[in-house]
């Protein structure tokens, strides 16, 4: 199959297609295909071909595939780090420009540090990769993009969903929910501050899968749809490019399609990254960047209390108080890069926030050794939630060109919890609208438990979530989640294990397919030796009085 690209049909019972590859000594030979049908699905949104005008052609029907498995069929999937890395070394070894991963997990950091995140990294400078990741499935919850999709050189990518899409592949009745996330795609930041997600793109594809499925096609979601939507796109963009003698780097493509990109009305940053991929815009913004010099990476470190990343991420830290930030901006060379280079290397830069209650000063000046510059977060006017705004780092010589680095801030205003460990609170949600309150953990908690009970109304599907950041607690420790369809009075009960000072989320999805506009009551305690006026009150059951 590497060779010539033949493949056969196992007929009769199996329909199986396979391809043949024998060892060069004719020792062994390995038999060739998908035994899941999640790699098929994918493939076919970047490249599937079935004819002229078929509605089964993928978004770039012309580009060759290189299939690359990392997943063990034989026990439902699972991979290993290594397994990733020698992936993307195979890939940049055989001549891969663009490369779609829709495969992730969670990880303890989950930032840029974990050792496949780190491994794409290189693989991009080593072998001028353009890397498109699923963000993760793990939603609605923050703080839930999966690694290696937190690599700082990779667009990682969230599921989006169109009224269109809801009416046509879901059925969706009623008036139109408007332009949404998918309620499982993962969120940012990352315990260091960064978004965490780079991009939109549509989250529901139908698609081929292998024939011994049985079926020609099938529709699936997930950022798993997502990733392929934007590499397909990515393909397009460097096959214009190549035949117009444009530059395309990977970091030049990424510019141009974070540039390019609509923000989506109502998401957070960390949501949405830049927002909605826009193709045509993608090239007319790579076609002006023709005459521009190379892109010099750029990158923010600022230190939070949860982690050390690229962004500024408070919850509730600050007690609502004005607080300042040091951003140290370093300027990333390459191995090749020469003395002479880092001499005449000087940036004049204009910083812009997009929200009031985000300060910066109005220049920056960079040399071979970066600089840094002061942010000052004033909360007070912003009511309880989380609340997103951008730090715009441009370059004037550039305008209409994107920005050569985006500073996100993510703040949170945590709610009140009762002396004794006690809260109440209320929601209001239309179909698929997404509503989170945070708490602070009180001293000597160890445990929250949350009952949420539906008001008067249709039965309505939710998508409920508890989750902390932690940077080195098991995913699984600190967040857990549930699904459930409730009507007038029902309810459904969470519990997870907290850590004294940090602070909960509680997260509702309403579910856009056949919801109508709902109230949900929210009450719990936390459990544990709560501190109460300079005496400790134990509390165990959470629904006593």
């Amino acid at each position: 199959f590497g060779a010539a690209g033949d493949w056969v049909t196992l007929r009769d019972d199996a329909e199986l297609n396979v391809g043949v590859r024998p060892e060069a000594d004719l020792s062994r030979v390995r038999l060739l295909f998908d035994g899941g049908g999640h790699g098929t699905h994918v493939a076919g949104i970047v490249a599937g071909y079935e004819g002229p005008g078929s509605p089964w052609n993928g978004l770039a029907p012309g580009a060759r595939i290189l299939a690359i498995k990392v997943g063990n069929s034989r026990y439902g999937g699972p991979t290993t780090n290594l397994s990733i890395v020698r992936a993307l070394e195979w890939a940049g070894q055989r001549g891969a420009r663009v490369v779609n991963l829709s495969f992730g997990g969670s990880s303890f950091a989950g930032g840029a540090g974990t050792p496949d995140a780190r491994a794409a990294d290189e693989a991009v400078e080593r072998h001028g990769l353009l890397c498109c990741f699923s963000a993760g499935n793990d939603g609605p919850a923050l703080g839930t993009v999966g690694s290696p999709a937190t690599a700082r050189r990779v667009l990682s990518v969230g599921a989006y969903v169109s009224p269109e899409t809801m009416r046509a592949a879901y059925a969706q009745l009623g008036p139109s929910p408007g332009e949404r996330l998918f309620g499982f795609s993962s969120r940012g930041p990352t315990p260091g501050g960064d978004l965490g997600v780079s991009i939109l793109a549509p989250g529901a594809a139908w698609s081929p899968v292998p024939s011994w499925q049985l079926v020609h096609s099938e529709k699936m979601n997930g950022t798993s749809m997502a990733a392929p939507q934007v590499a397909g796109a990515a393909a397009l963009l460097l096959s214009a490019a190549l035949a117009e003698g444009v530059p395309a780097s990977p970091a030049r493509m990424i510019r141009a399609i974070r540039a390019s990109a609509r923000p989506v009305p109502g998401l957070l940053p960390v949501e949405q990254g830049a927002g909605l991929l826009q193709l045509d815009r993608a090239y007319e913004t790579l076609v002006r960047l023709r005459e521009a010099p190379a892109e010099r990476e750029l990158r923010a470190r600022v230190e939070n209390a949860t982690g050390t990343g690229g962004g500024i991420v408070d919850r509730g830290g600050a007690g609502g108080e004005p607080f300042d930030r040091d951003v140290e901006v370093s300027v990333v060379w390459p191995r090749t890069a020469t003395n002479e280079a880092r001499l005449a290397f000087e940036r004049r830069l204009v910083l812009e926030a997009d929200a009031p209650w985000v300060e910066v000063p109005p220049r920056l000046v960079l040399n071979a050794d970066g600089g840094s510059f002061s942010v000052r977060v004033d909360p007070r006017q912003l009511p309880e939630g989380v609340h997103g705004a951008l730090i715009h780092v441009r370059d004037p010589e550039r305008t209409g060109m994107g920005d050569e680095l985006t500073v996100p801030v993510t703040l949170v205003r945590p709610s009140a919890v009762l002396p004794d460990g006690r809260f109440s609170l209320s929601l209001s949600l239309t179909p698929g609208e997404r509503t989170s309150r945070f708490l602070r953990v009180p001293a000597g908690a160890s445990r929250v438990r949350l009952r949420a009970t539906a008001g008067a109304g249709t039965p309505n599907q939710y998508t409920f979530g508890l989750a902390t950041v932690e940077a080195w607690r098991r995913p699984d420790d600190r967040r857990t989640g549930a699904r459930a369809t409730l009507s007038a009075g029902d309810g459904v009960d969470l519990a997870a294990s907290v850590i004294a000072g940090t602070v909960v989320e509680l997260v509702a999805f309403s579910h856009w397919n056949a919801n109508q506009p709902g109230a949900l009551a929210l009450e719990g305690r936390f459990e544990g030796p709560i501190a109460r006026q300079n005496q400790w009150l134990f509390v165990s059951d959470w629904m006593a009085n």
